[in-house]
C-alpha cells in the first residue's frame, strides 16, 4: 500500500500542478479538526447507512463562523435518497447542539439533494427532485429545518412541501439550485419540460410560510409562483444549472443549452426580481467558450455588482477541459447580458484539470474554483483548488500555476483515499472551504462519505459567501 505522501508526489506529477511542498496560502488549516486523523480534513459517515455513496452538495458559512454541509444519502426502500445535513463549529469539530451529535438524517421523500442555502434567520433550505407529480412524475421538493437542525413546521405544516409545472403535460421537474431574496422567500430553480416535451428552464418562488408566491412568475394570465425560462431557441434541450441573486434583486440563471444534435453551450438569461425575462434580444445569451463544439455549465457566482462568472467544462480532451467565462450586465435599461473578453483572457482555461465544479469569489475579486483531476490510473481522482486574479489569470501567490492537488485520508493509517473530488467550495471569513465526497477504501472508489477540508488564513479578508 502507498504511504499519504507517495500518492501525493504521483498526482502532483500527473496532474501537472504544484509539485513542492505547499506554499502557505494552500496549506491545510490545522486548526480544523485539530485532533482529527488528518487537521485541515473532515470525513463523515452517517451511521446505519452501511456502504453507501455519499457526497457534500452544499456547504454554507453560518454567521458565528459555523458550517453546514448537505448532501444526498443512499439508502434502500423509499426513494432511495435522505437528506444528510451536518454542522461544523469553527474549530472543525461536530456541533453537538445540531440534530443528534451535530447530524441530521431526514426522510422527506426525495429522490435526489441538489442544493442548499441558508436564509437570514439562519434556516436551512434544501431542495431536490420528488416523486409527487400525477404518475409518479418528479416535482420541485423543497424542505426547510430551523437552525438546530429540527424540521420547521411554520413552513408548509410540516417543513417541506413541492410543486410541479405541469407544463402541456405531466412531466419530470428537477430542481437544481436555490436561493433566497431579502424577504427570505426562497427561489427553486431547475429544468423542467415545456409543452412541447422538450427540457428547458424554470423557476419557483415561495413565500416565507411555504406557498408558492403569488406575486413572481410569468405563466398563466394570473402569476402562479412559477416561471418558464427558455435561454435556447427552443429547438434543442437545455439542462439547467445554477442561479444567482444579483445586489439589485434581478436574478441571473445558467443552463447547458443545445446548439445542435450533438452540441451543446453556455447558456446565461436575466430574469427580473418577479421572475420574468425581457423582450431585449441580449436578454439571454448563447456561447461557446473558445469556439469548443460541446461546453457544459456547472457553476455560476456574482464577480461584482455587473458581473457574473460562470465555470463549466468541455469534453474538448480525453480527460476534459474545464473554463471560466465573465458576463456582464448592460445596455440601457441593465437588460443585457454581454461576453467580457478581457477576463482570462477571453475565458480562464486551467491546465491539466478534469472537471471544474464550484466557484467563490474574494473581496478583492479573485476567484478561488474546485474540482477534479484524474489520477492517471494510480488512484480514481484528487480533488483540485485553484485561485484566480481579479482579472483572471493564475493567481501565483497561491501556487506558482494557481492550483494544487489534494486527497482525503482513508480509513487505514498514513494512507490516502483512492477517490477525491471537490463539488463545492464556500468562504469561511478568510478561509477556502472545499467539499465534496472521498472514498473510506484506499484501494478503490467505494463508500463515498461527505470530506470537507479547509485551507489556511491568508492576511486578505474574503467575501462572507456569495449564493
Amino acid at each position: 500500500m502507498r504511504t499519504c505522501a507517495a500518492v501525493r508526489w504521483m498526482v502532483w506529477g500527473l496532474a501537472g500542478l504544484a509539485t513542492g511542498a505547499p506554499a502557505a496560502e494552500s496549506a491545510l488549516d490545522g486548526g480544523f479538526n485539530t485532533g482529527g486523523f488528518r487537521p485541515g480534513w473532515r470525513v463523515d459517515f452517517f451511521n446505519g447507512n452501511g456502504s453507501n455513496n455519499d457526497q457534500v452538495a452544499a456547504i454554507r458559512r453560518t454567521p458565528d463562523g459555523s458550517l453546514i454541509a448537505a448532501g444526498p444519502l443512499a439508502f434502500s426502500g423509499g426513494t432511495g435518497i435522505r437528506i444528510g445535513l451536518v454542522k461544523y463549529r469553527p474549530d472543525g469539530t461536530l456541533d453537538p447542539n445540531f440534530g443528534s451529535g451535530g447530524k441530521v438524517v431526514k426522510d422527506a421523500f426525495l429522490s435526489s439533494v441538489t442544493d442548499m442555502v441558508l436564509d437570514s434567520q439562519g434556516r436551512i433550505v434544501v431542495v431536490g427532485a420528488t416523486p409527487t407529480g400525477t404518475g409518479g412524475n418528479l416535482d420541485f421538493g423543497i424542505v426547510r429545518f430551523l437552525p438546530n437542525g429540527q424540521d420547521d413546521p411554520s413552513f408548509a405544516g410540516d417543513g417541506g412541501t413541492a410543486i410541479g409545472f405541469n407544463y402541456g403535460g405531466t412531466m419530470d421537474d428537477r430542481p437544481t439550485s436555490v436561493v433566497v431574496d431579502d424577504q427570505n422567500r426562497p427561489i427553486v430553480f431547475g429544468t423542467i419540460m415545456d409543452g412541447l416535451g422538450k427540457r428547458v428552464s424554470g423557476a419557483a418562488r415561495f413565500t416565507t410560510t411555504g406557498e408558492p408566491d403569488t406575486t413572481f412568475g410569468n405563466m398563466g394570465v394570473t402569476p402562479t409562483g412559477r416561471s418558464l425560462l427558455r435561454i435556447g431557441n427552443g429547438t434543442y434541450e437545455e439542462q439547467a444549472a445554477r442561479i444567482v441573486r444579483m445586489p439589485n434583486g434581478s436574478l441571473v440563471v445558467s443552463a447547458t443549452v443545445g446548439t445542435s444534435a450533438t452540441g451543446t453551450a453556455f447558456g446565461l438569461s436575466l430574469v427580473s426580481p418577479e421572475g420574468r425575462q425581457t423582450s431585449s434580444p441580449q436578454n439571454s445569451v448563447i456561447f461557446s467558450p473558445r469556439n469548443y463544439p460541446a461546453t457544459s455549465v456547472t457553476s455560476l457566482a456574482i464577480h461584482n455588482n455587473r458581473s457574473v462568472i460562470v465555470a463549466g467544462n468541455s469534453p474538448q480532451t480525453s480527460d476534459g477541459l474545464a473554463l471560466l467565462c465573465r458576463f456582464t450586465i448592460g445596455g440601457q435599461f441593465d437588460t443585457d447580458l454581454f461576453f467580457d473578453v478581457s477576463f482570462g483572457p477571453n475565458c480562464h482555461e486551467p491546465f491539466n484539470v478534469t472537471s471544474v465544479q464550484d466557484l467563490a469569489v474574494r473581496s478583492n475579486r479573485g476567484v478561488v474554483y474546485v474540482g477534479y483531476s484524474s489520477g492517471g490510473g494510480i488512484i480514481d481522482s484528487a480533488a483540485s483548488v485553484f485561485r484566480l486574479t481579479p482579472s483572471g489569470t493564475a493567481d501565483e501567490a497561491f501556487e506558482s500555476n494557481g492550483g494544487r492537488v489534494y486527497l482525503a485520508p482513508c480509513m487505514e493509517a498514513n494512507q490516502s483515499a483512492y477517490a477525491t473530488r471537490f463539488l463545492r467550495i464556500t468562504l469561511a471569513g478568510d478561509q477556502p472551504v472545499a467539499a465534496g465526497y472521498s472514498s473510506r477504501s484506499c484501494s478503490s472508489d467505494i463508500d463515498r462519505e461527505f470530506a470537507v477540508m479547509r485551507l489556511q488564513k491568508t492576511d486578505l479578508i474574503f467575501a462572507n459567501d456569495f449564493q
